[in-house]
């Protein structure tokens, strides 16, 4: 049991280190350039960031572990957030 929580405690900084490489290589095979992959890293931690206090604002309303048990089913059941009405 310690062995699986050393091993994965160990690993959980790799996608996060992982990422900048990523967004390179795929910056330099479509557009040649991998300086354009930092912008892609910077556009996507910052659209992380500005959707995150909307979301968590939803679940004032809510104890914790309600707001994440329906946060869970709907990421489980693939459903998106309400929007606003059409």
């Amino acid at each position: 049991m310690l062995w699986r929580w050393l091993i994965g405690y160990g690993t959980f900084g790799v996608p996060q280190a992982g990422a900048p490489i990523a967004f390179s290589l795929l910056a330099l095979s479509l557009t040649g350039s991998a300086e354009v992959g930092a912008g892609l890293g910077f556009v996507m931690t910052l659209a992380q960031i500005l959707g995150a206090v909307p979301v968590s604002r939803l679940g004032i309303r809510y104890n914790a572990v309600t707001y994440l048990r329906i946060m869970s089913v709907r990421g489980v059941g693939g459903r998106h957030l309400p929007g606003p009405p059409r």
